[in-house]
């Protein structure tokens, strides 16, 4: 079971087959405490699929089923919309969107795409984006360029910020790092 928070952050899913998305059938702990932001999840099946209701933050999500009978099953019990699974938990998706994510064939979201700036924008995690906000998914789209990986490690007492972590940025882009050292540490 779960022990601890688990991200899900800008993830693209997609499957033809007759598949479910975020996926839970009711084992101990379940996917209690898990985070789903920014991503894209295209399945033939069931978008969210979960026995039980979970302490889970769903929100800024992009879903798209081709079974048009079918959307999401929450606590066993079927809904037909993204409307209609938020009319029964209003904390589920409060900003998340249904419909088909019209991606380019490398995943990109193409310019008509509903992700394209309707994502939350995560400190950390998605700097470099461009346009107004964030994409929904796994690719900005726009993107070009290099991008470069940052880890943070720290050692002994004393903090950072940003926080210990691995973090992505576009080349060109400014990057401040604050070591603040605790006692008995320079």
């Amino acid at each position: 079971g779960s022990v601890g928070v688990a991200f899900f952050l800008h993830n693209t899913g997609w499957t033809d087959r007759l598949a479910s998305g975020i996926t839970d059938y009711g084992g101990a702990g379940g996917i209690a405490n898990h985070v789903f932001r920014n991503n894209i999840i295209r399945v033939g099946k069931y978008v969210i699929e979960m026995k039980r209701a979970y302490p889970v933050i769903l929100d800024y999500n992009l879903y798209f089923t081709s079974d048009p009978t079918k959307f999401g099953k929450y606590n066993d019990v079927n809904y037909m919309s993204l409307a209609a699974l938020r009319a029964a938990y209003p904390v589920l998706e409060p900003n998340g969107r249904q419909g088909d994510p019209l991606l380019l064939a490398d995943l990109t979201p193409s310019s008509a795409s509903p992700a394209v700036d309707a994502g939350l924008y995560v400190a950390g995690v998605n700097e470099g984006f461009m346009g107004l906000a964030p994409d929904i998914g796994a690719v900005e789209s726009g993107a070009t360029g290099t991008f470069y990986i940052l880890t943070l490690q720290a050692q002994g007492l004393g903090t950072t910020d940003p926080a210990p972590g691995t973090y992505s940025y576009l080349q060109g882009s400014s990057v401040s790092v604050r070591a603040t050292p605790g006692p008995g540490w320079q």
